[in-house]
C-alpha cells in the first residue's frame, strides 16, 4: 500500500464496521485463504495508482512537454447562478453597458470555491464556456480524492473512492450496452481479476465513490439522450455517491432535478498571477515581465481570464518575449484554438448540421456581428432579436435558409465559445477584445479604415479597434502617417489640446508596436516623431513655468514637477504623459531605445536657469521610460547630476534619479 506521506488514501480506514463485516460475502468466489481486506486494499491501490498515472499530467495546445496538473492548478471559483440562462430585468438597458461595466459585473459575481460546492452537494453539474477549466477541475478533484496530501489541503471532508471518465470515451463503449458501473468495473478488471466488479459494486452500493463524468457536450448528438438517461439512472440507482458532470453551458440540457448546477467563474487576478508563476517557476523574471505587460494592456489581459488562452499566452511568451509585437498573432492563435484546435487536439470533431458553414464562414459571421454592433455604439451586449437579422443576412449569402438563423446561432454558440449568451435573451463575445479584433477585420474588409480613423481617433473606446486595424493592415503607412499628423505638438500652447495630442501619441505608439508591417526607415521616422514630441511638450510646459520630472517607483513611471506657478488643467495634461511613459517602460523595442539614447547623448545639460530645468525634464521623461531596457541611460544621468550637485538643478536631478536607481536595483536591473 502507498505510504502515508502524500500517497493514496487507504480505503480500509474509512469503511464502517457493517461494511467490513460484509466484505467476505462480496468475495465468495475467492480463495478463502486470502484475507478480504487485503484484496480490497489491492483493488483500491491498483485503481488509485492507475487513476493517478492517467490524470497526473496535463498537456495543453502548443505545449512541448506535459507538466504536472497540480503545479498549474489554481483553486477554481464557481457561481451558483448561471447568467446565460437568466433573463435581464426589463428596466435594464443592456445595450448601453460599457466595457468596464460588463467586466465589473463579471468580476463581482458572488462565487465560492469549487471544492466547497462539490463537498456540499452530492450531484453537481459544472458548466462553463470552452477552455474555462472544466476538465482541469474534474481531473484535479479526482486526484485530490486519491492523494492524501492534496485531500488534506482541500475543502473536501468525506473521503471517497474516485472514478473519472470523459463521456466521449464512455460513449464509445456504451454502444455495446455498457452501463456506467460496468464501464468502471471493466477498466479495473483489465488490471486485476474478474472480482473487480464486486469491488466496484460494493463501493457504489454503499455510497463510497465520487464519480466524475467529464465533457457531456462532447457526446455525439445521436447518443445524447441515451447518455443522459444513463447518468440519471446511475444517480438515482446509487444515490449516496457523489456524481459530478461537466458540460459547456451553451450545450447543456438538464439531467435531473437532483443535480445542482453551477458555472465556473473567470480567473481572478490572483489566480492569473499564480498560474503565470507556475509556468515560469524556473524563470521568475519572465513571470514578472509578463505580468507587467498584462497590467498595461487590457487587450491582452482579457483573454487571460480563461485558462486555455492564458496557457497559450504563457507558451508564446516562454519562447518569444516580444509579446506586444505578437499581439495580432496571439489573437489569431486564440481564434484558431476555439474554432479548430481545441477539439481536434483531442481527436474530436463536433457534428454540424450545415455543410456550407465552414470555419472561415463562421469567422465572416463574427466579423459581421462585431462590426455591426461596435459601429453602432459601441455596443458589447446585443439582444437576440437584434442579432438574428445579421445572422439571417449571412445565411442568405451562404446558401442556408434564413429560417435557420436561430439554429445557426445556436450551433455557433455551442461549438466555439466565441459568441456566448450574456443572458437568456442576449449575446456578447466571450472576450470583449474578440469583438474589437473582429470589428477591425470587418473594417479592413469594407475598406473603411481611414474613415474610421478620422472619425474616432479621439474616442478611447475605439483605441483597441484602431490598434488592431493597423496591426492587421498589409500596409498601414497611411494610417500611421495620419496618426502622426493628429498627434503633432508643434505650436501647441494650451494644456487641454496638449492632453488630446498626448493621448493620440500613445495610440500611435501602441499601434506601431502591435506588429505594424512597415519599413525600418518609416519606423525610425515615427520614433523621431515621438521623441520630438517630448521636446515640443517641454516647450509648452516651460511657458507656464512647469517642468515635468519622471521617476520610477514600484514598477510605475510617475511624474512630479518643478514649477513657478501652476494651472488647474496641468494634471489633465500630465496624465496622458504618464500613460505613454508606462507603455514604453514595459514594451520599448530595442530600436526605439537606441534612438532615445542617441538623442539623450545630444541634450546639453550644462546650462543654467530655466534652460537647465528644461533639459533635465526632457532627459528624465525620455530616459526613465527606457530604464528597464537600458538602465545605463539612468546611470549616465546620475553621473551628470553628481557633477552638478552644487546647484539646484543638479540636486533636483540627483534626488529624482536616486528613486529610479533604487527601483532598478530592487528589481535586479541595475
Amino acid at each position: 500500500m502507498a505510504k502515508e506521506d502524500g500517497g493514496s488514501i487507504p480505503i480500509i480506514g474509512w469503511l464502517d464496521e457493517p461494511v467490513k463485516q460484509s466484505i467476505r460475502s462480496v468475495f465468495d468466489g475467492v480463495n478463502r485463504g486470502v484475507e478480504a481486506r487485503d484484496l480490497l486494499r489491492r483493488y483500491q491501490k491498483n485503481h488509485s495508482e492507475r487513476l493517478n498515472a492517467d490524470l497526473k499530467y496535463i498537456k495543453i495546445l502548443g505545449m512541448e512537454q506535459p507538466v504536472e496538473l497540480v503545479n498549474l492548478y489554481s483553486p477554481a471559483m464557481i457561481s451558483s447562478s448561471v447568467p446565460g440562462r437568466l433573463y435581464e430585468q426589463d428596466w435594464l438597458d443592456i445595450s448601453n453597458l460599457g466595457k468596464k461595466q460588463i467586466s465589473n459585473k463579471r468580476r463581482n459575481r458572488q462565487t465560492t470555491q469549487a471544492d466547497i460546492f462539490v463537498e456540499k452537494h452530492d450531484h453537481v453539474v459544472i458548466l462553463g464556456p470552452a477552455g474555462s477549466g472544466k476538465t482541469t477541475l474534474l481531473r484535479h478533484l479526482a486526484l485530490t480524492y486519491c492523494n492524501k496530501q492534496l485531500f488534506q489541503g482541500s475543502n473536501l471532508k468525506i473521503q471517497r473512492l474516485p472514478f473519472y471518465v470523459t463521456l466521449y470515451t464512455y460513449c464509445q463503449h456504451a454502444e455495446n450496452g455498457v452501463s456506467i458501473k460496468d464501464y468502471f468495473a471493466s477498466q479495473l478488471q483489465k488490471y486485476t481479476d474478474k472480482y473487480a466488479s464486486d469491488f466496484v459494486e460494493r463501493a457504489f452500493r454503499n455510497g463510497l465513490a465520487a464519480i466524475f463524468l467529464d465533457s457531456l457536450d462532447e457526446v455525439p448528438l445521436q447518443q445524447r439522450d441515451k447518455t443522459l438517461r444513463e447518468i440519471r439512472e446511475f444517480a438515482i440507482g446509487y444515490p449516496k455517491n457523489k456524481v459530478v458532470v461537466s458540460s459547456r453551458t451553451a450545450d447543456y440540457n438538464p439531467i435531473h432535478e437532483c443535480f445542482n448546477e453551477c458555472e465556473l467563474a473567470r480567473l481572478s487576478e490572483q489566480a492569473i498571477s499564480k498560474i503565470i508563476h507556475a509556468w515560469f517557476s524556473s524563470e521568475p523574471e519572465k513571470a514578472v515581465k509578463l505580468q507587467e505587460h498584462l497590467a498595461n494592456d487590457d487587450g491582452v489581459y482579457s483573454p487571460c481570464e480563461t485558462p486555455l488562452l492564458l496557457s497559450l499566452l504563457c507558451i508564446q511568451f516562454k519562447h518569444d518575449l516580444l509579446l506586444p509585437k505578437r499581439k495580432i498573432q496571439l489573437y489569431r492563435r486564440c481564434i484558431e484554438a476555439f474554432l479548430r484546435d481545441w477539439d481536434a487536439g483531442r481527436g474530436f470533431r463536433r457534428d454540424s448540421a450545415y455543410s456550407q458553414l465552414s470555419d472561415d464562414r463562421k469567422e465572416r459571421i463574427f466579423e459581421t456581428v462585431a462590426g455591426a454592433f461596435f459601429k453602432d455604439g459601441p455596443r458589447y451586449v446585443f439582444p437576440e432579436e437584434h442579432l438574428l437579422p445579421h445572422i439571417e443576412a449571412c445565411c442568405d449569402r451562404y446558401e442556408i435558409s434564413t429560417s435557420e438563423a436561430k439554429n445557426v446561432l445556436k450551433e455557433i454558440e455551442a461549438h466555439h465559445g466565441i459568441l456566448e449568451r450574456y443572458s437568456a435573451d442576449s449575446f456578447m463575445f466571450s472576450h470583449l477584445s474578440f469583438q474589437e479584433f473582429f470589428c477591425a477585420r470587418q473594417i479592413l474588409a469594407s475598406r473603411e479604415e481611414m474613415l474610421i480613423l478620422k472619425e474616432h481617433y479621439k474616442d478611447e473606446r475605439w483605441a483597441s479597434v484602431i490598434e488592431f486595424t493597423v496591426g492587421l493592415h498589409p500596409d498601414p503607412k497611411d494610417l500611421l502617417s495620419r496618426l502622426m499628423q493628429f498627434s503633432g505638438m508643434e505650436g501647441i500652447r494650451n494644456f487641454p489640446p496638449l492632453a488630446v495630442r498626448m493621448k493620440t501619441l500613445t495610440l500611435l505608439y501602441h499601434s506601431l508596436i502591435a506588429g505594424a508591417a512597415i519599413t525600418q526607415d518609416f519606423r525610425n521616422q515615427i520614433y523621431d516623431h515621438i521623441i520630438d514630441s517630448h521636446f515640443y511638450m517641454a516647450e509648452t510646459f516651460m511657458l507656464a513655468g512647469v517642468f515635468p520630472m519622471a521617476t520610477l517607483s514600484a514598477g510605475t513611471v510617475r511624474h512630479t514637477y518643478v514649477y513657478n506657478h501652476t494651472r488647474p488643467s496641468l494634471p489633465q495634461a500630465l496624465q496622458p504623459l504618464g500613460i505613454l511613459a508606462n507603455e514604453i517602460l514595459n514594451t520599448a523595442p530595442d530600436d526605439y531605445t537606441s534612438k532615445v539614447i542617441e538623442r539623450l547623448n545630444a541634450i546639453d545639460l550644462s546650462g543654467d536657469g530655466q534652460e537647465a530645468f528644461k533639459a533635465a525634464s526632457i532627459s528624465l521623461c525620455l530616459a526613465v521610460p527606457i530604464s528597464y531596457s537600458s538602465p545605463q541611460a539612468v546611470a549616465r544621468l546620475l553621473n551628470i547630476a553628481e557633477q552638478r550637485k552644487s546647484d539646484h538643478m543638479g540636486r533636483t536631478l540627483k534626488r529624482l534619479l536616486e528613486v529610479t536607481r533604487s527601483e532598478l536595483t530592487r528589481t535586479g536591473r541595475l
